[in-house]
C-alpha cells in the first residue's frame, strides 16, 4: 500500500475530491463519516485547502463527482494508489453502518473500475461506463440499507 507522503500533490487532491463526493452521494455527510475524511484530508496534506474545506461543506451533484472521477483516472494513478483510494471510500461509505443504494452502488463502480483499469488503460473507455451505470442509478428512487438489519429503511 502506498503511504500518503508518497502521493504527488495533484493526485492528492484527486483522491480526496473523489472520496468526498463518494461520501456526498446519499446527500448527506454524516456525523460517523467525519473523523474518517478528516483523517484522509491530514494524511495527504490537505488541511490548509480552501478547495477541499469548500468541498466538505456543500454537497457535491453526481455529474461533479463523475467529473472528478474522470479528472483522478486521467492522472493515470498507480495500482498502489488506486487501492489507496479504495480503502478510504470504503472506510467512509461504511462509517456510520449504513450504506445507501447510491453510495453501494459507487463504491461497487469504484471496485470494478479501478481494480481492472491498466494505468495507461484509456480512462474514456472505463469512464463511459461508469457514467451510464450512474445515471442509471439516479434514475431510481433512493433507498438506504442498514448494514445492521440488511432491510431497506422503512420496509417492513
Amino acid at each position: 500500500m502506498v503511504k500518503p507522503e508518497q502521493i504527488e500533490p495533484q493526485k492528492a487532491l484527486a483522491i480526496m475530491k473523489v472520496l468526498l463526493a463518494a461520501a456526498w452521494a446519499d446527500g448527506t455527510l454524516q456525523l460517523e463519516e467525519l473523523p474518517a475524511l478528516k483523517q484522509a484530508i491530514t494524511d495527504l496534506g490537505l488541511a490548509e485547502s480552501e478547495e477541499i474545506q469548500g468541498l466538505v461543506q456543500q454537497p457535491i451533484s453526481p455529474p461533479l463527482y463523475r467529473q472528478f472521477f474522470q479528472d483522478y483516472l486521467k492522472l493515470h494513478p498507480s495500482e498502489a494508489e488506486r487501492q489507496y483510494l479504495l480503502k478510504w471510500v470504503t472506510q467512509v461509505i461504511y462509517a456510520d453502518d449504513q450504506v445507501s443504494v447510491e453510495e453501494a452502488y459507487i463504491l461497487d463502480e469504484l471496485r470494478e473500475i479501478l481494480r481492472t483499469s491498466d494505468p495507461g488503460e484509456d480512462p474514456q473507455l472505463r469512464l463511459g461506463e461508469f457514467q451510464a451505470l450512474f445515471s442509471r442509478l439516479l434514475a431510481r428512487s433512493p433507498r438506504t440499507l442498514d448494514r445492521r438489519s440488511s432491510h431497506p429503511r422503512g420496509a417492513s
